[in-house]
């Protein structure tokens, strides 16, 4: 009987860890960036795959090329030049919390060198974070 409640107990404290770690890192993995289209939409490779995708960043919305106005459209040019220098130095780039859309687009989050780049965005107010409502670049 406690053979049995051991037994138990080490089932139910070491199988729910393996279970929670597994899919973590199944569901991260390298990208290669290769053009940048907005400080939010690449064109990356994906070694692990051998695939070619676009991906769009999780949690951050910025400012469209194709603005509303003209001060909408100078800061997508700032955001996607911050972006394109940031990731020029870049050692390594990780994805997570991965989903595909309907149109085959991989949205995610960005790691990099270990910083997630939708916060960074934010922080220095090149992007704004979702889910909240989409306020208008120009005022």
């Amino acid at each position: 009987m406690l053979t049995t409640r051991f037994t138990l107990l080490c089932l139910l404290t070491f199988i729910p860890t393996a279970l929670i770690a597994a899919p973590k890192e199944a569901s991260s993995q390298t990208a290669e960036i290769i053009d940048i289209y907005s400080a939010d939409h690449f064109n990356a490779y994906l070694p692990k795959e051998k695939i070619k995708t676009q991906i769009r960043l999780n949690g951050v919305y910025t400012p469209s090329l194709q603005g509303q106005c003209a001060q909408e459209t100078k800061l997508a040019l700032k955001a996607k030049a911050f972006v394109t220098e940031y990731l020029k130095n870049a050692k390594k780039i990780i994805l997570t919390e991965q989903t595909q859309d309907e149109n085959k687009i991989l949205w995610a989050t960005m790691y990099v060198d270990g910083t997630n780049l939708s916060y960074v965005l934010i922080n220095k107010q090149l992007g704004r974070k979702l889910p909240a409502p989409k306020e208008s670049w120009c005022s």
